[in-house]
Parts: structure tokens; sequence; C-alpha cells
């Protein structure tokens, strides 16, 4: 009985390791495919959003965030994984971003949020 039970902490303890981890408290969230909108109590934890180019599209991002403690970054990663822009916000937010001329490829936007509380309100589109 007591193999079985440490075979089954080994397991867990792999299973942990190889996992990322995130806490979401009061999370609620609606999305589209270019529109993302997440209110929460608390957030740690990672959220990745992906959006594909053309060459020479222009790739447009618009944001609005409340931050009641905690901090929320923003990072946008270019199709070979490079960080194009990043922010980091302790206090309500409103901007845009631009990355014009883009390459062919997907492009990643990471929400990352240290022990926050708020929401975002996240949009992009492209146009060449």
């Amino acid at each position: 009985m007591l193999k079985h039970i440490s075979i089954f902490v080994l397991l867990l303890l792999i299973a942990a390791g190889c996992s990322s981890s995130s806490l979401k408290l009061g999370w609620r969230e609606t999305s589209t495919l270019s529109h993302k909108i997440a209110q929460y109590e608390s957030f740690s934890g990672t959220e990745r959003y992906t959006t594909c180019t053309k060459e020479g599209d222009n790739l447009h991002l618009n944001y609005r965030l409340t931050a009641t403690q905690g901090n929320l970054q923003l990072i946008l990663k270019d199709p070979t994984d490079q960080v194009l822009w990043e922010m980091r916000f302790q206090q309500d937010a409103e901007g845009s971003y631009q990355q014009l001329d883009t390459e062919r490829g997907c492009y990643r936007l990471l929400v990352v949020g240290n022990q926050t509380g708020g929401s975002y309100d996240i949009d992009w589109f492209l146009d060449r």
C-alpha cells in the first residue's frame, strides 16, 4: 500500500513540474478571435493570445486595464519569439501599440498577472 502511495505522489510531483500554473479567483472572460475581456478578483499567471499575419500587414493593439492590486504585464512577441513590446501596469491604463509592416507568421500577446485584481479589455486588428 505504501509503495502505491509513493508512486502516486511521485507522479503528481512530475506532473506539477511539467505544467505551468496560474491562479484565477472570480475569473470572468468574454472572447472572440480578436477581442478579449477578463475581470477577476485575483490573477497570477499567464494568458496567451495569438494572431497570424501576412508579410506587410500592420498590427494594431488597443488595451484598457484596471488594476486594484498587484501588477499586470503585456508582452507582444514576434514569430521568432523576440519581444517587440512590453509594458507593466500597477494602475489603470489605456493605450495602443502598432507594429507596422510585420513579417509573415504568428504573433503572441502574453498577459501576465502578478497577484493582480481588476480587468483587461484588449482588441487587435490587421490592415495593409
